[in-house]
């Protein structure tokens, strides 16, 4: 039960959960005696975790936990759809604009958060002591 206590733990099996994923998207079938890594498609499935990485390192909230979860559930929706159900040599392209769109959303987050955070430690905010009780 302490593993839940601590977000910053649940946000890394997150992270390495979605890297195996991605491992596991990447390693494809090459002809009929052995498998091949795409790396472009293992950078793709990377990238969210990146980002979320950093969203979880700047804010240690229940809410990250809430889309860390939600990146993974959508990661293994993609991985079990792409790779086993229908594949096709990811010629719909799928595999590459979902991680993407995910990353680029949390890079915004993130990016927004850190502007929030800089704009507060600035010592002429008009609401810096409202805000900080």
């Amino acid at each position: 039960m302490s593993i839940l206590r601590n977000p910053l733990c649940v946000s890394t099996s997150i992270i390495v959960i979605g890297c195996m994923l991605a491992f596991t998207t990447a390693v494809v079938p090459h002809y009929s005696d052995g498998y091949q890594l795409l790396f472009s498609v293992l950078l793709a499935g990377l990238s969210p975790y990146l980002a979320y990485g950093m969203l979880a390192w700047l804010t240690q909230r229940p809410s990250v936990l809430v889309a860390g979860i939600v990146l993974l559930a959508v990661h293994v929706w993609l991985t079990i759809d792409q790779r086993f159900l229908h594949y096709n040599e990811y010629a719909n392209q799928e595999i590459y604009y979902i991680p993407a769109l995910i990353a680029i959303v949390l890079m915004g987050i993130v990016f927004v958060l850190i502007s929030v955070s800089d704009f507060m430690k600035h010592e002429h905010h008009p609401h810096k002591s409202v805000l900080e009780k």
